[in-house]
Formats: C-alpha cells, sequence, structure tokens
C-alpha cells in the first residue's frame, strides 16, 4: 500500500523522504511510480516522474517529449498503460520497465 504526503513516501508501512514534494504515488508490478508537484521545477528541465524500488532506490526517470526548460509533466491520466501529460500538451505512453517513451500524441 502506498500513502503520500508532502515530500514523504510510505510503503507498505516503511517511510521515505524524498527530495521533492508528491503529487501522485502508486504500485505497478514491482515498481513505485511517483509523479514530483510540477511546480518543484527550476530554470532547467524538470523530469519529475520516476521509478523506485522497494528499497527506495531510483530504477528510472521518465523522458519528455520535448528538451524545452518548461516541460514538466502534470498529470498521470492512466496506470496501465501509464500515460502522463506533459506541460507541452503531449500526452506519453511511458514503458514501465525502463521511463522510455513508447507512444505520444499532441493534445492541444
Amino acid at each position: 500500500m502506498v500513502h503520500f504526503s508532502g515530500k514523504t513516501l510510505t510503503v507498505n508501512g516503511k517511510s521515505l523522504e524524498l527530495e521533492h514534494a508528491v503529487a501522485d504515488a502508486f504500485e505497478i508490478e514491482d515498481s513505485i511510480i511517483v509523479l514530483f508537484e510540477a511546480d518543484a521545477r527550476r530554470d532547467e528541465q524538470f523530469q519529475n516522474l520516476i521509478a523506485l524500488r522497494s528499497n527506495g532506490e531510483k530504477g528510472w526517470i521518465a523522458d519528455l517529449p520535448t528538451n524545452d526548460n518548461s516541460d514538466v509533466y502534470l498529470e498521470v491520466t492512466s496506470r496501465v498503460p501509464l500515460i502522463a501529460n506533459s506541460w507541452s500538451c503531449y500526452a506519453c505512453e511511458i514503458e514501465t520497465a525502463t521511463g522510455r517513451i513508447k507512444a505520444r500524441s499532441f493534445t492541444k
């Protein structure tokens, strides 16, 4: 079971302190998918969708659909398949084993 509050992520009763505030977190297969709050970004591109292993180590960081400094994921719209919407108006299907974009579509 996954719970989060601020920067704290709790998985099966074990808490992890993360580097940014969590907007969403859930389990897929043997990973915990974490979407950090989009407003935590700075002046550079913020890759804010990650997968963690059960021990808290990063498994992958999801690719973003553009190289724009302003790009960031805003929300996860589907867990299976994993689809996230970006600031640059792309809906991206993310490969859950690697964090690579499998497919993307422009939504604006």
